[in-house]
């Protein structure tokens, strides 16, 4: 009569019963970026002695994910890396979880009259081996110079692909000659946005003294150190009264003097710039214009 082979195989079983066992190992830790090669279990301290050769070793799962980082030695029972394990990789493509990178290993272990499965979880640690990044490399920020003490002005914050790697901000003024003076005009705080950062203004603005501030922001995780040029212009508001080059002026006119002829020439100078420096004259008198004998040009003097 036809006999399958899935027939031969139930009736083998049947015939010759096979124990069966799943075993769950204490859980070990392994550092990402592990050299190839490096064993990290051996199967064998599971089993007496006695039976250590008698068993196989295999993964349950060929097509796990998890089983494609490690190759099991089916004699020796030995677990090796076989290609480069990176963290943040596992982490970005969800092979485990970022909280916590745990890799399960589920291994066929058989004998001739029994098959355990071996379950052994892996945790995979951090290492920092990744630098701080900004997502540009200079960024521009401008301030009016009356800009209100305690104003904040944002700019990208750095990452860092390591998990759970606290970043240290801090400011280099380039400028040496005013580096105190740089450290006590601006302070950096955390917005608690993603991506972002705060530059909070501690001190008076003046940009007819000082128009910029060239500073380098730099993100540490303790070993690694990544870099932003920061540059801070001061922009003008009018707040500056423009002043004569004399306070008072003195002239002598003949009584037949011409109508029309010019007897002086007065000039005003202003530290603002652009629209504010604009200076208009004018000529404050309590006598009646129309009986006035003087006219100043308005945009002159």
């Amino acid at each position: 009569f036809n006999v399958t082979m899935s027939t031969i195989f139930f009736l083998l079983i049947f015939i010759k019963p096979i124990h069966t066992a799943i075993q769950r190992l204490p859980s070990i830790s392994l550092n990402e970026q592990s050299s190839i090669g490096t064993s990290i279990y051996d199967l064998t301290r599971v089993y007496p002695s006695s039976s250590k050769n008698l068993i196989k070793f295999s993964f349950l799962y060929d097509s796990s994910p998890h089983n494609s980082f490690f190759i099991v030695d089916s004699l020796t029972g030995r677990i090796s890396i076989k290609r480069m394990i990176d963290r943040e990789e596992l982490c970005q493509t969800h092979t485990c979880n970022c909280e916590r990178c745990l890799l399960t290993l589920e291994i066929i272990a058989s004998a001739s009259k029994k098959i355990d499965i071996l379950s052994l979880d892996i945790i995979i640690e951090n290492v920092n081996d990744n630098q701080p990044l900004f997502p540009i490399s200079t960024f521009q920020i401008r301030l009016s110079e009356n800009t209100d003490l305690g104003y904040v002005a944002s700019f990208p914050a750095a990452t860092d692909l390591d998990f759970q790697d606290r970043l240290e901000y801090r400011i280099v003024p380039l400028d040496i000659s005013y580096k105190q003076e740089t450290l006590e005009t601006f302070s950096i705080i955390n917005l608690q946005t993603e991506n972002q950062l705060g530059l909070r203004l501690l001190k008076s603005l003046d940009r007819e003294r000082r128009n910029l501030y060239k500073m380098k922001i730099l993100a540490s995780d303790g070993q690694h150190i990544g870099a932003l040029s920061l540059d801070v212009f001061i922009l003008d508001s009018n707040d500056n009264v423009p002043k004569f080059e004399h306070e008072q002026y003195e002239i002598k006119l003949r009584e037949d003097t011409p109508i029309g002829t010019e007897i002086i020439h007065v000039h005003a100078y202003d530290e603002d710039e652009g629209l504010n420096a604009l200076i208009n004259y004018t000529i404050m008198t309590d006598n009646p214009s129309s009986s006035f004998p003087f006219r100043i040009n308005v945009t002159t003097g």
